[in-house]
């Protein structure tokens, strides 16, 4: 490995298609003033405890014969196996090498600050009642149109007719960052087929029960409310200009300048969804822009 004037270490845990646990360990190299990012290890554990993962980082700072005077921060992310007060990660490092810097990895806590006024803090489900019925519709659409080769058939073809954007709805994981843009864009991107496809279900007198010809009648009501596609189409955008800046904290040897662009585009972009809180207030109230 090549030899720097300072390092630094990021670690995460994954599962492979085996289910089987892996430790990712990451290492920045800082030398005059140029950063290098290599992988150091990809390790399998057993149990992925903070002491399981202390043993295999100090078994990849021995291998690799890191300087421990120049490991200058650690980069994680919020589990508590990684920042746990009373045994996580972090403070066995410290306790260990209290010259170590913990950094909370940047683009979860941007993932976080986005998320938490739509979800609520935690996992605790009180944040915005109009995001989690519109999650649970995106959420609900998918699946339905899926639970029917029939009806995955006719949007496929729907969206080469009416030539859309998106070929494909992506679903929304709450693990994945980045997933909550890709479900709203993939979804608008094929609005018009979704709704086709629902008013087909929905009239086909062929339809099998008559429960599933309500879902899709409810499901098209909802999605042609004003109010519904408006507050959708904010969070496309607020969440394209979030995953812009997201990717762009990800990017190897980071330049801190473009970042603080990114930060400033958020920043518009909300200040200026502020300045006009009044007219999309009055928009959503009367459902239409008479």
């Amino acid at each position: 490995m090549e030899e720097g004037d300072a390092y630094g270490l990021q670690l995460d845990e994954t599962s492979d298609r085996q289910k089987k646990e892996r430790l990712v360990i990451m290492v920045k190299i800082v030398r005059q003033r140029k950063i290098l990012t290599r992988l150091l290890e990809l390790y399998h554990v057993e149990e992925l405890d903070a002491k399981g993962i202390f043993k295999k980082l100090k078994q990849a700072i021995k291998k690799w014969r890191i300087d421990i005077k120049k490991w200058e921060a650690l980069n994680t992310d919020g589990a508590s196996v990684m920042t746990g007060k009373l045994n996580g990660l972090v403070m066995l490092v410290q306790k260990e090498y209290p010259h170590v810097l913990h950094i909370h990895c940047l683009a979860q806590r941007l993932n976080l600050a986005v998320r938490e006024p739509l979800y609520g803090p935690s996992k605790k489900k009180v944040g915005m009642k109009e995001y989690r019925e519109l999650e649970t519709k995106l959420k609900l659409t998918r699946k339905f149109l899926k639970s029917s080769t029939k009806s995955w058939g006719a949007l496929r073809t729907l969206a080469k007719l009416f030539h859309d954007s998106k070929k494909k709805i992506t679903g929304l994981h709450d693990i994945r960052w980045l997933s909550l843009h890709e479900g709203i864009d993939s979804f608008l991107g094929q609005l018009f087929s979704v709704l086709t496809d629902l008013a087909q279900v929905a009239e086909d007198p062929s339809t099998k029960t008559k429960a599933r010809g309500a879902i899709a009648r409810g499901l098209y009501k909802y999605w042609t409310k004003f109010t519904t596609l408006s507050f959708l189409c904010f969070l496309g955008d607020l969440t394209e200009e979030t995953n812009i800046l997201s990717k762009l904290i990800q990017t190897r040897n980071i330049d801190g300048h473009e970042v603080l662009r990114g930060i400033n585009e958020v920043e518009d972009f909300l200040n200026d969804f502020e300045v006009r809180k009044p007219e999309n207030e009055a928009l959503m109230i009367t459902g239409s822009k008479d």
